[in-house]
């Protein structure tokens, strides 16, 4: 940003008043008790806790992640190396539905459905908020 005279203005870094919560490894974020996680390693899926038990409100910790499938007529993959989304809906069929910004450069607020069961790599956690 310019100012009078052609200089450069400084911008000074925002202060927040919002906690950083707990690291569980480099930028890995523990949100309150885990409800859910996949985990897949050499091609084999390890699961904790229970799937059914995940709620609208929960939080979900993604690392690493490609999820790849069928959908419709032809097949599909989706990364999601680092990031953090808010659980809105699962079904019994594991369709996990988070709202979640800042995705591929969509700063926006918006919807999108995840099936846990193509989970190819990486890891995903599913934590309760705690009081």
């Amino acid at each position: 940003m310019l100012v009078a005279g052609g200089r450069r203005a400084r911008r000074r870094p925002r202060q927040t008043a919002r906690k950083i919560p707990r690291k569980t490894g480099a930028g890995d974020y523990v949100w309150g008790e885990l409800v859910f996680g996949v985990e897949v390693k050499s091609g084999r899926a390890a699961t904790e806790g229970a799937l059914a038990k995940v709620q609208s409100g929960d939080i979900v910790q993604f690392r690493d992640t490609r999820f790849e499938g069928r959908k419709g007529r032809g097949t599909y993959w989706q990364d999601a190396p680092h990031h953090t989304a808010i659980v809105t809906a699962i079904s019994k069929d594991g369709q996990l539905t988070v709202l979640h910004q800042n995705w591929e450069g969509n700063r926006t607020v918006h919807e999108l459905t995840y099936n846990v069961g193509d989970i190819k790599k990486g890891w995903i956690k599913i934590y309760r908020a705690g009081k």
